[in-house]
């Protein structure tokens, strides 16, 4: 295997791993979410029973919850729900909140995920929600058509799916910079290939997480969203611009002759440089 190679696979290796370490992190914070006045980071922790008991009761009563929750699949073992909300602990903060419900001698504030027609599914025990519930599941509460024609922005059971996602996404951006930089040695190249790949990110977010922008903020994946979106706002700009400068200067200085000794004119074998004459004693004596 040639070196050149050998070392760019240890450095995709590398990059993977911090990748990684980077997802993580921010999976961590992400993990129980938050809502501020205008924006909402979607819990990415599976619903709890609790929690779940609570949507769903919300949603039989007498009020506008009710086409924003429903169990749409039952089996055996689990049950599936689909909601337009996330519901927070009382102690987490409590902005922009629809309602403040207690339950099972706890408080929640409730909140919607998003302002267009996205929800969230959740899939979760079905004998853990029954006891949250007080009562069994029967199919009288399955509801499987009422979210026909609406897309799903939030998948508990792709969660693993998401994670390797961000983790690919991140570490061919950095393969991009790397690669740019090992072939060209150029660190406006590295530039340039950073604002293409914060581009191209920014270009897919619609599709990957398509309720992120809709007047507030509506974070539902990990990491990508701050990257492709303030990235390719503010960091990818003023990468290009920067790239573009070098490249220019570069190429200018490549095609302006540099300064240094004035050129010297052809010689005729004297080594004086100029245009001499035979010297005709020599013709004579020769």
């Amino acid at each position: 295997m040639p070196d050149r190679v050998w070392r760019l696979l240890r450095a995709a290796i590398s990059l993977a791993g911090v990748a990684t370490l980077i997802v993580v992190a921010i999976l961590a914070m992400r993990w129980s979410g938050a809502r501020t006045p205008t924006t909402m980071f979607l819990p990415l922790k599976p619903l709890s029973a609790d929690e779940a008991a609570l949507l769903v009761s919300e949603a039989t009563a007498d009020n506008d919850a009710q086409i924003m929750t429903a169990i749409t699949a039952l089996t055996e073992n689990e049950v599936t729900i689909v909601t337009r909300y996330a519901v927070f602990p009382v102690e987490r903060q409590a902005a922009e909140a629809i309602r403040t419900v207690s339950f099972r001698d706890r408080t929640y504030t409730i909140h919607s995920a998003t302002w267009g027609p996205y929800f969230s599914r959740y899939v979760l025990p079905r004998g853990a929600l029954e006891v949250a519930l007080g009562r069994p599941l029967t199919i009288e509460d399955v509801k499987p058509d009422v979210f026909n024609g609406l897309s799903i922005s939030f998948e508990s059971n792709a969660l693993l799916s998401y994670v390797i996602t961000e983790i690919l996404a991140l570490s061919a951006i950095f393969m991009v910079m790397l690669g740019l930089w090992m072939f060209t040695r150029q660190w406006w190249a590295t530039l340039l290939g950073l604002a293409g790949s914060l581009f191209v990110v920014a270009l897919w977010l619609p599709t990957y997480v398509p309720p992120l922008w809709d007047a507030d903020e509506f974070y539902h994946r990990i990491a990508l969203e701050f990257v492709g979106s303030w990235g390719a706002i503010f960091l990818a700009p003023v990468a290009a611009v920067v790239g573009i400068t070098g490249a220019l200067i570069s190429f200018l200085s490549r095609v302006q002759p540099k300064p240094g000794k004035p050129p010297i004119a052809p010689q005729d074998g004297h080594g004086d440089g100029q245009n001499s004459q035979p010297d005709p004693a020599l013709l004579a004596d020769s």
